[in-house]
């Protein structure tokens, strides 16, 4: 039922909301990054765009530090690792005298 003189809005989203709590940390690295973005841009909108820019950061260090290790595995594996292969199978016994 429709009430005259009753004004329909924008309908509001079909997603489900998360609440955030604006504390310290969120209200500082938002303060931090107020000079880089529109200043009528509402902080909703702010808070979405750097927790999808987050995401992609952790999932990018996240590879990078898989290919870093990958690296290393390959690196010490191979056939001239850098190192001496012999004294590394050794190490407890020249550290240790075991």
């Amino acid at each position: 039922m429709l009430h005259p003189g009753a004004t329909i809005g924008p309908v509001p989203t079909r997603f489900a909301r998360i609440p955030v709590t604006k504390d310290p940390a969120l209200a500082e690295a938002l303060d931090r990054v107020a000079p880089l973005v529109e200043p009528d841009r509402p902080a909703a909108s702010l808070v979405h765009d750097l927790a999808i820019r987050g995401a992609e950061a952790m999932l990018a260090e996240r590879q990078h530090d898989t290919e870093g290790i990958e690296r290393l595995i390959e690196h010490s594996t191979s056939a001239n690792p850098g190192f001496d292969v012999d004294v590394a199978r050794r190490i407890d016994e020249l550290a240790w005298g075991r």
